[in-house]
């Protein structure tokens, strides 16, 4: 359906979300409805539609189709076929977008559990088309030292969240979270890779620790009795005063219980740290 005839009867239009499918925006070049919408919501095509005119809008939000599980592990090792050309969102497609979110949608529309991954190309281009982005929510394909330079295109960055998905190896499985995921390595990344980005603030990492199938399918020397290893999901959000980033909280999910990870012996680190974002009025 084309849906360009409602939007020229609705030029007072401030908020617009549409479904993935069945929708189709054309590119009109010069076009002056939509001219005071700020938010819009929708598939690639039409994000790449709408923010090639919509010159008043300031919140980006693409959906992709939600990638199943058994899809996800095969992908990991390479990039996902996630559309984003220059000849979809050419440099500088809309330098008035300041909030940007990819994220996938499931069955009926509902937000999908399994996240469309960016590869450091496809974020290079989003980078690029929206190139005064504060606030930035996407998830990655790789690890986090992989996207530095494309954060880096960023200077008016303040707020980043990321989300990665990654397999835990066997010899992993019955850990603590903080010792597979140490917060300590991407404290010292963002402090090396991001620190010429003067306006970022905050920056919240969400990370899914997914234990491999084949340990239900295809270990022959598994327990079948014993408990199966948890999924991790584990968020760190760090904060950033006089110049360096510091760990504010970190929590990790497991099944349907939360378990707050100790954190006993760095209190009185965070407690410092804490005082000092108060002075600055961060928090």
């Amino acid at each position: 359906m084309d849906f360009s005839s409602v939007l020229r009867q609705s030029p007072l239009l401030r908020d617009l979300t549409l479904n993935i499918d069945g929708t189709c925006i054309p590119v009109h070049t010069g076009t002056s409805y939509l001219c005071r919408l700020r938010s819009f919501t929708g598939s690639v095509q039409n994000c790449a539609a709408i923010s090639s005119y919509a010159w008043a809008l300031t919140h980006l939000t693409i959906l992709f189709p939600e990638h199943r599980r058994h899809d996800m592990q095969n992908r990991l090792g390479s990039d996902p076929p996630i559309p984003f050309t220059l000849a979809l969102f050419p440099r500088n497609t809309n330098r008035a977008v300041t909030s940007l979110e990819v994220r996938a949608i499931g069955w009926k529309g509902l937000t999908g559990r399994y996240p469309s991954l960016l590869c450091p190309q496809a974020l290079r281009c989003l980078a690029g088309a929206f190139p005064n982005l504060t606030h930035l929510d996407v998830s990655l394909s790789k690890k986090l030292c992989h996207y530095h330079s494309v954060f880096a295109a960023l200077p008016a960055l303040q707020h980043l969240s990321v989300r990665v998905f990654e397999l835990m190896r066997e010899q992993d499985y019955w850990r603590p979270p903080a010792a597979i995921f140490p917060a300590e390595e991407y404290e010292t990344q963002l402090n090396e890779d991001l620190s010429s980005l003067l306006h970022l603030t905050k920056v919240h990492i969400l990370l899914w620790g997914k234990r491999t199938e084949t340990y239900l399918s295809g270990c022959e020397s598994c327990d079948r009795d014993a408990a199966p290893p948890p999924d991790w999901l584990i968020e760190y959000r760090f904060g950033r005063a006089e110049g360096r980033f510091a760990l504010l909280e970190m929590t990790a999910t497991t099944g349907s219980e939360w378990v707050i990870e100790d954190m006993s012996e760095t209190v009185a680190a965070l407690s410092r740290v804490r005082q000092t974002f108060a002075r600055t009025g961060w928090i």
